[in-house]
C-alpha cells in the first residue's frame, strides 16, 4: 500500500510540474490547492491520508482532460 501512495503521489507531482510548464494557470492552481488542502484534512490517521492521496491523484487525472475553465493557448 506504501508503494501505491509513493506512486500515486509522485504521479500527482508530475502532472502537476506538467501543467504548469504548459501554462496551465487554473487548472494547476486548482489542482495544487486541492492536493494541499487534502493532506491538511487528512494527515491525522495513515489510512485517511492514503484515501486522499489516491482521491487527489484521480481529481488531477480528471482535471487534465476537462479543465474548469476554458485553457486559452499561449502565443
Amino acid at each position: 500500500m506504501l508503494i501505491g501512495a509513493i506512486i500515486a503521489s509522485l504521479l500527482n507531482i508530475i502532472l502537476l510540474i506538467i501543467k504548469f510548464k504548459r501554462k496551465r494557470w487554473p487548472d494547476a492552481g486548482l489542482d495544487l490547492a486541492l492536493l494541499v488542502i487534502v493532506f491538511m484534512v487528512l494527515k491525522g490517521s495513515e489510512d485517511m491520508l492514503l484515501i486522499g492521496i489516491y482521491t487527489s491523484l484521480g481529481v488531477s487525472i480528471y482535471l487534465w482532460f476537462s479543465p474548469p475553465f476554458p485553457m486559452r493557448h499561449a502565443r
